[in-house]
């Protein structure tokens, strides 16, 4: 079975970094789920919504915008594995049960699709519990299905991570390969959208010099693209003989869209702590000339007495040439920060992920913060910091975009209890402000009538219960 894509388990609870001035609860029209007590609001907040039953599981994994007004979205829906379509308002247009790892909107073509999207994952066919092959599924609007390309090397189990647009007809994905009696290497493809909506694969590789790794996330680079050629970025998840991860590293890779030569690493740049204690590369984006990357690591100065460490965020920005421009650690509070989405624009990096996240180990209690960060992308550094949720529970933020200065951020609130149910979040914030030039704020990590020591005896010798679980449903 490939491994699964490291995430925090982040859950429900709202606060803003700028003006704290809590409004009150609003309630969300739709859908209707069994609980519709929303985490505490705040002027920041223009729209939120809670998504599944409060008796479930649901979480929103990834959103994309389509450039249209509507957003795609990959996510645990009321127990189940769903990709599907949402209005920016949160009010879901349609879902269909698929069992995925990322997906992406299919951008204006010349064939005439439109409304459509790519789901990129790995497929089980032996139902052993691990993955055998990868698979490309086209979906039109709707989410009809128009077609499949399965990725399949003999005596190998491959599987898929992401997929990225190299140009309207020609995609990369990436993952991981098992060859038989050998540990998991990075594998790429790239395939074609062909005039009929079928899908084919035109090129792939195994890089087997890169033993105990695999690609996790994608983006091209539209300025080195060619007719013929591509130029890619690639997170590099590192692992040592157990499994384990170790450390992480962004490469670049280019090679012929439709075959011939083998793809190439261009440059790679390791991604380490100077602790050596593990790290993990969450988020990818790219922006000229630059890569950004974001995630979390063990944090050397968070060890808790039970074992363990609490975790730091992390960002960090990279030239399209291979020089490492800047690698800032990122601690809020002391419990684990984190980061699981980036977001760049020309003036400001913005960052999703969670703060303030731990475990009481007296009950299980899951505790927590969302966070949306703000960064100046030049310097890497710290604009503001903005917390949003409550402290009844664990929320988070996995995936998020910005348009213009809104901010439409997703993923799980409502986590009371370690394996207990939770409900899916969408939030559109106000960034007006937020990305402002000398503005650094932190969290107010304090609620008027909440006493930590009364309520959590614990906390300062907890961990943080399912930071080192990945993603992927």
């Amino acid at each position: 079975m490939g491994p699964i894509r490291r995430i925090v388990a982040l859950i429900p609870i709202v606060l803003s970094a700028g003006v704290m001035l809590v409004l009150g609860c609003e309630e969300a029209t739709e859908p209707k789920p069994t609980d519709q007590q929303l985490p505490l609001s705040n002027e920041r907040i223009l729209n939120q919504v809670l998504l599944g039953s409060s008796s479930s599981y649901t979480s929103i994994y990834n959103l994309h915008d389509d450039g249209k007004g509507s957003i795609f979205f990959r996510s645990l829906l009321n127990n189940t594995s769903t990709i599907g379509k949402m209005n920016r308002n949160g009010a879901i247009v349609w879902t269909d049960a698929l069992k995925s790892r990322e997906l992406h909107p299919v951008p204006a073509n010349t064939i005439g699709l439109d409304d459509a999207l790519l789901a990129v994952g790995g497929i089980d066919y032996d139902s052993d519990g691990g993955l055998d092959h990868g698979y490309v599924r086209l979906r039109g609007a709707g989410g009809a299905s128009l077609s499949e390309a399965i990725a399949s090397v003999p005596d190998t189990a491959v599987y898929l991570n992401s997929v990225a647009v190299i140009d309207s007809l020609h995609f990369v994905a990436v993952g991981g390969a098992y060859i038989a009696g050998l540990p998991i290497h990075p594998y790429i493809i790239t395939f074609d959208l062909n005039a009929d909506s079928s899908l084919t694969i035109t090129n792939e590789r195994i890089f087997s010099g890169m033993e105990f790794q695999y690609f996790n996330d994608v983006v091209s680079d539209p300025a080195k693209t060619t007719a013929d050629e591509f130029s890619c970025y690639a997170t590099v998840t590192k692992q040592n003989a157990a499994g384990a991860t170790t450390s992480a590293a962004v490469c670049a890779v280019g090679g012929p869209k439709r075959g011939g030569a083998l793809f190439g690493v261009q440059w790679t740049v390791d991604i380490e702590q100077s602790s050596a204690l593990p790290i993990w590369i969450n988020a990818i984006a790219l922006r000229g000339n630059t890569v950004f990357v974001a995630g979390s690591a063990d944090a050397a100065e968070k060890a808790v007495s039970s074992g363990g460490y609490f975790d730091n965020g992390f960002i960090a920005s990279i030239s399209s040439g291979g020089v490492l421009n800047w690698f800032k650690t990122v601690n809020i509070s002391q419990r684990s920060d984190n980061y699981s989405s980036i977001f760049a624009t020309s003036s400001a990096l913005y960052v999703a992920g969670g703060v303030s996240h731990y475990m009481n180990t007296e009950g299980n209690a899951q505790r927590g913060l969302a966070l949306l960060s703000v960064f100046d992308p030049a310097t890497g550094n710290a604009r503001h910091h903005a917390a949003f949720g409550n402290y009844d529970y664990q929320s988070a933020f996995y995936s998020m975009f910005v348009d213009g200065t809104r901010a439409f951020c997703a993923g799980s609130t409502k986590y009371s209890v370690l394996h207990g149910t939770y409900q899916g979040w969408h939030v559109e914030i106000n960034c007006d402000g937020l990305g402002a030039s000398g503005l650094r704020e932190s969290p107010d990590m304090t609620v008027p009538g909440y006493d930590r020591a009364v309520e959590c005896p614990a906390c300062d010798d907890s961990r943080a219960g399912d930071a080192h679980d990945r993603r992927r449903p």
